[in-house]
């Protein structure tokens, strides 16, 4: 089952997207949620992967310090600031009513490497600012607004969280509760949800970005494909999951959108990733 979706997949890029066939424009209208969806997405896989990779150090230095029994108690949870390309994560305490900082990671290239970690142990370097304290409490709103509800499971793991930096216009917080990836050559495209939480503290209903789980292989896959592709049903346009799930695959993903039977290409180009329309004909 799986080799013959890898192959339809294969397929059908081939077929949709002739390499000398320029795409259409995107409208006027449309052009300020690909952006966000663009910026969304690469800062969402890059917060991701900073997370890992600076777990990766803590639990290294934890064991070169004797300290991993102890790390479960001294953990409380994780936040990630700055920006797609040097992200910092910060590990704070179980103090949910002033939590302090533990272990910091700074990293490059996107997330993908640790440029320098270590346990704080100056108690006035562990203050966490104003706001990554809001970024926090964000994260225990969205999470605990899950609590009860009935909602898809993609992954027997607990989600990974993303916590984006408050908008500087609305001052609202998006947070992400993220299907884990289980395999290196599988990602999950469902079971993945947004949460907003507004200044005041409530977190508005979550919004899921499909209806059911989703597999999809990555390039790691033994059979190699060269393109993925999915029929989006709950968002127009592609979203920032679509530019998540197409960086973390490693692959080029084409997202046929309902009702107007679109397909877009969502793609990484020197780095930066990019959506368009792919033409419905050859010219």
């Amino acid at each position: 089952m799986i080799a013959g979706r890898l192959l339809l997949v294969s397929l059908i890029a081939a077929i949709i997207v002739p390499a000398a066939v320029r795409a259409q424009a995107i409208s006027r209208d449309e052009q300020p949620a690909i952006q966000q969806a663009l910026d969304r997405g690469q800062l969402i896989y890059a917060y991701d992967q900073a997370a890992w990779h600076g777990t990766d150090a803590m639990l290294a230095e934890a064991k070169s310090r004797g300290l991993s029994d102890a790390l479960p108690a001294m953990i409380g949870g994780w936040i990630v600031r700055g920006s797609a390309n040097d992200p910092i994560v910060v590990f704070f305490d179980k103090n949910a009513g002033g939590p302090k900082a533990v272990f910091v990671a700074e990293l490059s290239d996107g997330g993908q490497r640790v440029v320098s970690s270590h346990f704080v142990e100056n108690s006035e370097n562990a203050k966490i600012d104003a706001e990554s304290r809001l970024m926090i409490d964000a994260r225990t709103i969205a999470v605990a607004s899950m609590e009860g509800t009935e909602i898809t499971r993609c992954s027997a793991g607990n989600f990974n969280n993303v916590v984006l930096p408050p908008d500087p216009l609305s001052g609202s917080i998006i947070v992400y509760l993220l299907a884990p990836q289980d395999k290196i050559d599988e990602v999950h495209f469902g079971g993945h949800y947004r949460v907003e939480v507004s200044p005041d503290g409530k977190a508005k209903p979550a919004h899921a970005f499909t209806k059911a789980c989703v597999d999809m292989p990555t390039s790691q896959a033994p059979n190699h494909p060269v393109a993925l592709i999915v029929t989006q049903l709950l968002d127009p346009l592609p979203t920032e999951i679509s530019v998540f799930t197409m960086l973390a695959a490693q692959l080029p993903l084409y997202v046929m959108t309902s009702p107007d039977g679109r397909t877009w290409s969502v793609e990484s180009t020197s780095g930066r990733a990019q959506i368009r329309v792919v033409p419905d004909k050859q010219k």
